[in-house]
């Protein structure tokens, strides 16, 4: 009778796990009982993992989006497998009714770091709401349990909430409207792919459609080392981000590590200090060997609108592409005018390497390199090149200088030819990038500062 009473308490259990439903955004099934959630915020993610197998199931929330579920698919197959894993158009693709909704499904081949992987990315569209469903698996054996679960979904249009029904409404991301004085010729760069950059006191603008991007100058506080990345991070949030925002809801935090592996990178829901508006906001620096790397801030009116210009932290993380946040410090970028070179522009350079006896430990001595390089630019076009440089061993260091004169001209904004450098003519290519209060001279990639 026991054995009864237990083999029946067992079974009532097993069919209420069953019956179990998991509501997510305007979604709602049974829980599958073979997955392991893995995430449940931005979007829902569960997984089957097998020895060498694995079956990856992403659920994204409902959007406003088109009517159409043929332009609904094609941007959902740019964002989440075409370009994302730079696959192209996909291999197979159908199209189907369910219970109201039009499917549009594609299906397409990845081959990344070793291992080959089946992605599958189905969106449903009905009237002008549309979610997706992004598959990735290695094993045919996981198309049943795939097909089991995207089934047995039901999503109701009934709970999907409009952006005009939020509580803090999302208004447009306003482009600055006036560069800072500083008396240069350029103040704004429009760049092939859409981009335009304007100097502001603190920062760079940089901005498309409704995003912008500030690439903010050197700050001492906020770029000083700290051995613990975390701290570092922190700090630099709290200087450059904080304080023009409130009511923050951090989604990422999460510190970076050399050779773009992994960049420090802050995401978060906030509101605007001064419009009151809702925005998603993003700190990014990527963390260069040379220290070269800058904080770049994105602002969105939300993180649909972030990631479909920039792709999402975790995919970026998983395939190393960061490329289209890298290019964001390039923006800090404006074109050269005969009138902006007057003056003195210098560049220095210093190293020195100590020597130590392998045998003994003691001094073997100090090598040392300088140089110091200068353009002094008149009204009437006419220059002045200076080179001097210093190498060798301390004690019987070698001096070298050169220097010429001559006509420089402008060939185009981006470029600075000079008549004569070390007896021939010579064209640099010629850029000006912002700090706070001052502008630094690029002549084919090497910075000159102007001397006051």
């Amino acid at each position: 009778m026991k054995k009864i009473f237990l083999l029946y308490l067992i079974v009532s259990f097993n069919a209420c796990l069953m019956a179990q439903t998991k509501k997510y955004d305007i979604l709602s099934f049974p829980i599958p009982v073979k997955f392991k959630m893995l995430e449940q915020k931005q979007r829902l993610v569960y997984q089957i993992k097998e020895d060498n197998t694995f079956c990856q199931v992403h659920l994204w929330p409902a959007q406003q989006g088109s009517s159409d579920p043929q332009a609904n698919f094609r941007t959902d197959w740019d964002y989440f497998a075409g370009n994302q894993y730079k696959i192209g158009e996909p291999k197979e693709k159908q199209t189907e009714k369910q219970n109201g909704w039009d499917i549009v499904t594609g299906v397409g081949v990845v081959e990344m770091d070793g291992i080959t992987f089946i992605v599958s990315v189905s969106t449903f569209t009905q009237g002008d709401i549309s979610w997706c469903a992004i598959t990735q698996f290695n094993d045919e054996k996981y198309t049943a349990d795939i097909d089991k679960l995207l089934g047995s979904i039901k999503a109701d249009t009934k709970k999907f909430v409009r952006k005009s029904e939020s509580v803090i409404p999302v208004k447009p991301i306003t482009p600055a409207s006036k560069p800072v004085a500083n008396g240069f010729h350029f103040t704004r760069t429009n760049f092939d792919d859409g981009w335009v950059s304007i100097p502001q006191e603190d920062w760079v603008e940089s901005s498309k459609g409704n995003i912008k991007a500030l690439i903010h100058y050197p700050n001492k506080q906020a770029d000083e080392y700290h051995p613990d990345g975390d701290v570092k991070l922190r700090t630099a949030w709290n200087i450059l981000v904080a304080p023009r925002y409130s009511s923050a809801t951090i989604t990422i935090f999460e510190d970076g590590d050399l050779y773009a592996i992994r960049p420090d990178y802050v995401a978060a829901e906030m509101i605007e200090n001064t419009t009151g508006t809702r925005v998603y906001v993003v700190l990014f620096k990527t963390q260069y060997y040379n220290g070269s790397g800058k904080y770049v801030e994105i602002i969105a009116a939300n993180q649909q609108a972030f990631e479909k210009e920039f792709g999402n932290y975790e995919a970026n993380k998983a395939n190393k592409t960061w490329n289209e946040l890298d290019k964001l410090q390039g923006r800090n970028k404006f074109a050269v005018a005969t009138s902006d070179l007057k003056g003195t522009w210098t560049s220095d350079f210093g190293a020195a390497i100590s020597y130590v006896n392998i045998c003994t430990g003691l001094d073997a001595g100090m090598m040392t390199n300088a140089s110091t390089e200068s353009f002094q630019f008149f009204n009437s076009s006419k220059y002045e090149w200076n080179l001097s440089v210093a190498n060798g061993m301390v004690g019987n260091i070698r001096f070298q200088s050169a220097k010429s004169t001559g006509t420089v001209t402008v060939p185009d904004n981006w470029h600075v030819r000079f008549s004569d450098i070390e007896k021939k003519p010579r064209t640099y290519d010629a850029m000006f990038s912002c700090i706070k209060g001052l502008r630094i001279l690029w002549l084919d990639g090497k910075a000159y500062a102007k001397k006051e």
